[in-house]
């Protein structure tokens, strides 16, 4: 009787693709995270300089070009040909 008394359990393996999915989700938070704080830091500083800037084309067109027809040309419409 050389045989073991007991029988010999095998050890479950974790399914490869959970490990991955788990890295791929933390990932994708920190990223989202890092981009909105991204938008966030640049956006508080660019809105200020592009309103300036709105304000002194706006001030150099007004002043450089005659009024605009009421009427838009034709040439602008966009028909819809049954498709």
């Amino acid at each position: 009787m050389d045989e073991p008394t007991t029988p010999t359990t095998t050890r479950r393996r974790p399914h490869p693709a959970r490990r991955a999915r788990r890295i791929s989700g933390a990932a994708s938070a920190l990223t989202a995270l890092f981009l909105t704080g991204a938008m966030a830091a640049a956006g508080s500083g660019a809105t200020e300089s592009a309103a300036a800037t709105d304000r002194v084309a706006a001030t150099q067109t007004a002043a450089t070009t005659p009024p605009a027809a009421a009427t838009p040309s034709p040439a602008a419409t966009t028909r819809s040909h049954g498709s």
